[in-house]
């Protein structure tokens, strides 16, 4: 009887194990699921015409698998759900509450990729709005972004903008580097740049002092196409 139990033995834990990788196998495809679907939702963030009710739901459905799949992935899009949210807040304590989950979101999502200069980005966005400017840790987020996201063409006007705000608190290397950003995304992205520049006094004082640093034919043509 014991010879028996012995042979079925291996065959008892390999059905075991095999049972336990199933266990553990449905509710990461079901999350793995469930993310693809709330895709196109979250591609829309951004649309004033979706819903609130589909970002609520989205937002369900994040928190929902942020234990089974991706959770850099996970607390990224929760980030940006919770920038939407704030977006559409009644009052100022529901946008601030919206802005204080968003923080904790992408400080989440840098603690799983602290090499991604958007969240970084994301996170001087948020605490410009919520005293950082003030503590010194929106600065901090921003010298951060641009050590991690140097050439990143889509995050280059949002990083002069935050830049024009903090610029008093940025060391000489940052602010240097600013300034050839500047520069840079002026061959690539002109029209933004322009459309940044004429924002406010700062902005503008930043991208001019910016150009009149460099080349100075490049100079002149960029401040005729600032004047049209």
């Amino acid at each position: 009887m014991n010879r028996s139990i012995l042979r079925r033995l291996p065959a008892c834990i390999g059905l075991v194990g095999a049972a336990f990788l199933i266990w553990l196998a449905v509710p990461r495809t079901f999350a793995s699921i469930m993310l693809a679907v709330s895709k196109p939702a979250y591609e829309q963030i951004n649309n004033p015409a979706l819903p609130l009710a589909d970002i609520a739901q989205l937002k369900d459905r994040l928190l929902r698998v942020i234990d089974w799949v991706d959770e850099r992935e996970v607390q990224t899009r929760l980030g940006y759900v919770e920038l939407a949210l704030a977006s559409r807040a009644e009052n100022e304590a529901e946008r601030q509450n919206h802005l204080a989950l968003a923080e904790t979101a992408f400080e989440n999502a840098i603690a799983h990729s602290p090499m991604d200069p958007f969240s970084w980005a994301r996170l001087c966005y948020i605490r410009l709005q919520t005293g950082g400017a003030e503590d010194g840790t929106a600065m901090e987020a921003l010298s951060t972004s641009l050590v991690t996201g140097p050439y990143e063409r889509s995050l280059a006007i949002s990083q002069i903008e935050y830049a024009a705000i903090l610029w008093d608190q940025l060391s000489e290397d940052d602010q240097k580097t600013i300034e050839e950003k500047v520069r840079w995304i002026e061959t690539l992205e002109r029209r933004d740049l322009i459309a940044l520049a004429k924002q406010n006094p700062k902005t503008m004082t930043l991208v001019i002092r910016a150009m009149a640093d460099g080349d100075i034919d490049r100079f002149t043509r960029f401040i005729v196409q600032l004047n049209k």
